[in-house]
C-alpha cells in the first residue's frame, strides 16, 4: 500500500517530499482512526482516500503560502526587492540606544536638577 499511496499523492502534489510527509501523514491518521474502518469498503480504498486527502491538504497549504527565494529575487530585480525589503526608519539597535541614554539623561536630570537650577539662578 505505501507505494501506491506514495503514487497516488505524487500525482495530487506533484513533489517527492510532500508526497512522502502525505504518506506519512495518511500513514499515522489511519492507525489513529483504525477503529472507526468500518469495513464497508476495502481497507485499502480506505487508506488510498486517507492519503488523497492527506495529500490535497499538503497541495492547499503549499498553495495558500507562495515560497520564493530572496536571491533568486536579488538576481532577477535588485532595485526592485531593495525598494521593497529596506525599511529606512531606525533600526532596533539604534531605537534600543536613543530610549536607553534618554533613560540615563532622565535619571540624571532628576537627580542633579535642583543644585543646577539653583547655581543658573544665582549667576543671573
Amino acid at each position: 500500500m505505501t507505494c501506491l499511496g506514495y503514487r497516488t499523492a505524487y500525482a495530487i502534489v506533484r513533489n517527492k517530499e510532500d508526497a512522502e510527509d502525505a504518506v506519512e501523514n495518511s500513514l499515522c491518521n489511519a492507525f489513529v482512526n483504525l477503529r472507526s474502518f468500518k469495513g464497508q469498503s476495502a481497507f485499502s480504498t480506505w487508506l488510498t482516500r486517507i492519503v488523497i486527502n492527506s495529500a490535497l491538504m499538503i497541495r492547499c497549504r503549499r498553495t495558500a503560502h507562495v515560497q520564493t527565494s530572496l536571491d533568486e529575487m536579488m538576481d532577477d530585480q535588485p532595485e526592485r526587492l531593495r525598494q521593497r525589503i529596506v525599511y529606512a526608519g531606525p533600526d532596533p539597535e539604534e531605537l534600543y540606544a536613543t530610549a536607553n541614554s534618554m533613560s540615563c539623561c532622565q535619571n540624571t536630570s532628576v537627580n542633579f536638577r535642583p543644585p543646577f537650577e539653583m547655581h543658573f539662578n544665582s549667576t543671573f
